[in-house]
């Protein structure tokens, strides 16, 4: 009777031994799906920030960061869980497949603005957060791989290049050389006042530079003219052209005619007066 009691005993905590790895994995399998659930609504968070787009960065980098949060968090999970069954493998193909689906939407709809983009300027921001996203969208997929059994590991990859290959397309759609920042070659407020402030300089100094030529000019002009004015014919001439040197002005000529009509219209108003 008492060997029966035993037997009982050592048959109920075989069987409880035997049951716990199945409960255990069954409670891993749920952890791991449960945080491709969690990335899969941060990535359609993200698409809803990308299409809605206008040009303002925070939306998209604010889902972006959460996106990368939660794929930080749940590789640490992943990591920390027990290894999975083949069963458990073949039991993530629904998840994952349903993941790369909107993977991809978004990957169209980020392409669809890029443009916008280019237009704010963000092209740098983007392109950083999506690089993020794919590294560590590729360490979360190989912490789930890692977990499935060996023999089914080729196979979890082939499931997870899927995925892999449109993250990669969202980050090179964004490249240095696909997306460049129209907005990076504008200068910035300071820099165009600058410039309109040397440019306003320069116009000024050149008006100021002009106006001193024209000023010069005039002072030479009067100057030559004062001096043509006041040319001295030498006495004793009686109003006759004096010959000038070669290659002077003829101030003398013009003085010696000045000479001689002078007293012929002092002649005419004497006779004016006689008549009246």
């Amino acid at each position: 009777m008492q060997f029966l009691a035993v037997a009982c005993l050592a048959a109920g905590a075989l069987a409880g031994t035997i049951d716990t790895p199945s409960r255990v994995f069954e409670r891993d399998l749920a952890t791991v799906t449960g945080v491709i659930a969690n990335v899969g609504t941060k990535i359609e968070a993200l698409d809803t920030a990308a299409k809605a787009f206008s040009g303002d960065q925070a939306g998209v980098l604010g889902a972006a960061k959460e996106l990368i949060s939660t794929l930080e968090a749940g590789t640490k999970t992943v990591s920390g869980s027990a290894e999975l069954t083949l069963s458990d493998a073949v039991a993530l193909q629904g998840p994952v497949t349903a993941l790369q689906s909107k993977a991809e939407k978004l990957e169209s709809n980020f392409l669809a603005k890029r443009s916008a983009v280019e237009e704010a300027g963000a092209c740098d921001a983007v392109r950083k957060a999506l690089s993020d996203i794919s590294t560590n969208s590729e360490a979360l997929i190989k912490a789930v791989v890692g977990k499935v059994p060996t023999d089914a590991q080729a196979i979890a990859k082939t499931l997870a290049e899927g995925l892999t290959t449109v993250l990669a397309k969202a980050k090179g759609d964004f490249s240095a050389d696909n997306c460049k920042a129209k907005a990076a070659s504008s200068s910035s407020p300071a820099t165009k006042s600058a410039t309109a402030s040397a440019k306003s300089s320069s116009s000024s100094a050149a008006a100021s530079s002009a106006s001193s030529s024209v000023s010069s000019a005039s002072s030479s002009a009067s100057a030559t003219s004062s001096a043509s004015s006041t040319t001295v014919r030498p006495s004793g001439s009686g109003g006759r052209s004096v010959p000038q040197p070669t290659g002077t002005n003829s101030t003398g000529v013009t003085a010696g005619a000045g000479a001689f009509i002078a007293p012929a219209g002092l002649f005419v108003v004497a006779v004016a007066a006689m008549i009246v």
